[in-house]
């Protein structure tokens, strides 16, 4: 098969926060693969796709899941993204609005667009 593939060039996601505030967050398809915002998706697809390909973190990776989660952790697993998903967004604001969405960059790192950071 030599047929080209269309490109993504630009994902764009809206979110609304439980007090009104909405922030769009551009996602780009040059640093990111996927985006997983249900819980189905991220239970059943993100998760277990950690089973087979466990990611050990660097240091600087280390300190940014410890910033998300609030401890240290060591290896990027199913548990750790369930955590992820199911830990409060914005720690720092005393918030209990849980992540709308975590997208997969190809460095094999989940993150959470939070409120208040240029994600």
């Amino acid at each position: 098969m030599n047929e080209k593939r269309v490109k993504v060039t630009r994902v764009t996601v809206e979110f609304e926060y439980a007090d009104g505030t909405k922030k769009e967050v551009d996602i780009d398809p040059q640093e990111n693969e996927a985006l997983f915002w249900s819980e189905r998706s991220v239970t059943q697809m993100l998760a277990p796709f950690y089973e087979k390909h466990r990611k050990d973190l660097s240091v600087k990776e280390s300190v940014e899941f410890a910033r998300e989660l609030g401890r240290q952790v060591s290896a990027v697993t199913p548990e750790i993204v369930i955590e992820l998903w199911n830990t409060p967004i914005d720690r720092c604001q005393a918030t209990t609005e849980l992540p709308g969405a975590i997208r997969k960059p190809i460095k094999c790192i989940p993150t959470v667009p939070c409120k208040t950071c240029q994600v």
